[in-house]
């Protein structure tokens, strides 16, 4: 019950944060384009349990993901539309990812970095790979590792709440039933496992 009320306030807190990233994207609209390109550090686009979301933090991981989809799309530029889509599902990424680290934080959960380069190195084993081809192939993708490292880390942050909501009594039935009646909350974009 207290994952499906975890869930419940995930979604919540999603909803209310792309409402707020898309009034942020209003207001970047009537901006100037050079004024719209210069992400103020110090300004939030979100706010999540009190904790700011920097605009520069938005616009960095935007321009990354911006960059992987022109390289996969030939070279080509991304429409405004595209652009929009992404800068929705970067401010719902790091709502989430927030909101992960908060509830993490509250339970007295961490994840160390031995944990994260751990579950690489499975990886790669599991794959055949050295982590020098590792990271050939994640700079093909047009990513660094410290951005694996990062998927990496929310992957092994979710896993953790997870396993503990499930030890808490919730029943695998109440999770699927989630799942099944939320799939918004997992889409996400390709990502390097």
């Amino acid at each position: 019950m207290r994952y499906v009320l975890l869930c419940a306030g995930l979604t919540a807190a999603l909803l209310g944060a792309t409402l707020i990233g898309q009034e942020a994207k209003k207001e970047e609209k009537k901006q100037e384009p050079a004024a719209a390109a210069k992400a103020d550090s110090g300004k939030a686009i979100a706010t999540v349990n009190g904790e700011k979301i920097a605009e520069a933090k938005v616009t960095d991981e935007l321009n990354k993901r911006l960059e992987v989809m022109k390289q996969r799309m030939g070279g080509q530029e991304v429409s405004e539309q595209q652009k929009q889509m992404m800068l929705t599902r970067v401010v719902d990424m790091m709502v989430e990812q927030t909101l992960l680290e908060q509830e993490l934080k509250k339970k007295g959960i961490a994840v160390s970095d031995e944990q994260v380069t751990a579950e690489i190195q499975k990886i790669a084993g599991q794959q055949g790979q050295s982590m020098e081809e590792v990271e050939n192939q994640i700079r093909m993708m047009g990513m660094t590792m410290e951005d694996l490292r990062g998927q990496i880390r929310y992957k092994l942050m979710l896993d953790t709440l997870m396993e503990a909501a499930v030890t808490n009594g919730v029943k695998p039935e109440d999770v699927k039933k989630f799942y099944d009646e939320n799939p918004q909350h997992f889409d996400r974009p390709e990502q390097v496992a």
